[in-house]
């Protein structure tokens, strides 16, 4: 069964604008295999956070083609310093986000850890 959680951010501020932001999380147990069902998820949303993309450090970036109206960012939990990958990749956190609000997204750089990642989204 899918397992995927919807949230519906709707930003009431005095002054200002209300926009709507539709944030999806997604467990995709490796993107390369749901790439599909992200995509479709990513045509219903504005923000997606995944787990368990399983994308080693070098094919990060790939989470840039998923969908052309989205950016992304992720972390990868593989360690490969010792050039030697045994078994099949694990773990992984990512933050896709729709094109039109990259002016109003911030990568978060660095939480000191490879599970947590994230973005600020000022409205």
């Amino acid at each position: 069964m899918t397992q995927m959680r919807w949230i519906v951010l709707t930003p009431v501020m005095a002054g200002k604008r209300n926009e709507t932001v539709r944030l999806c999380s997604y467990n995709c147990r490796g993107i390369k295999s749901a790439k599909e069902y992200v995509y479709k998820l990513l045509d219903q949303c504005d923000v997606c956070v995944l787990q368990e993309h399983w994308l080693v450090p070098s094919e990060l970036c790939t989470l840039n083609d998923i969908h052309s109206d989205f950016v992304g960012f992720g972390v990868s939990a593989v360690d490969i310093s010792s050039g030697i990958l045994k078994g099949r990749p694990f773990g992984g956190v990512a933050c896709l986000w729709r094109r039109g609000i990259c002016g109003s997204v911030s990568v978060i750089p660095d939480f000191g850890s490879d599970r947590i990642c994230g973005i600020q989204v000022d409205l």
